[in-house]
């Protein structure tokens, strides 16, 4: 019969042992359940005593490849432009040098791994026209 304190069969506790040590023994090797107290001691601020959520962290590797600009659009250098450069024409060899600015269907994605907010090429291009609308509307 197993009870629901009970170690594993395979260690080396003797049959004649009673329920109370199986509950003893279970707790001195602790059980893969955390306390609430545990669980709160690990996210308390120290100097502000409250419990707090996991920071968010944003993908290191995605970070050092692309540049967000100001008005949140993101940057980044075309691919194949490294190497074996020999069998490709000097317009696409010169096409490499220029950065590109991420499309709409990229951004959803980016922004997850960022943690932040992002604008594709075509958002900030419709901004930028409203922005020009409104202000020949005020003038």
């Amino acid at each position: 019969e197993w009870l629901v304190g009970e170690p594993d069969r395979k260690s080396s506790r003797t049959a004649d042992t009673t329920s109370s040590d199986n509950e003893n023994s279970f707790a001195k090797q602790g059980s893969n359940r955390l306390d609430r107290s545990a669980v709160s001691a690990i996210f308390i601020d120290p100097l502000e005593r409250k419990p707090t959520m996991p920071k968010n962290k944003s993908h290191k590797g995605l970070a050092k490849r692309i540049k967000v600009t100001k008005n949140g659009k993101v940057r980044f250098g075309r691919p194949h432009s490294r190497h074996l450069k020999s069998n490709k024409s000097g317009t696409a060899i010169q096409s490499y040098r220029k950065r590109r600015h991420a499309r709409s269907g990229d951004i959803r994605a980016l922004s997850k791994l960022l943690f932040r907010p992002l604008l594709s090429v075509e958002k900030a291009k419709r901004r930028e026209a409203a922005r020009e609308v409104e202000v020949t509307a005020a003038t």
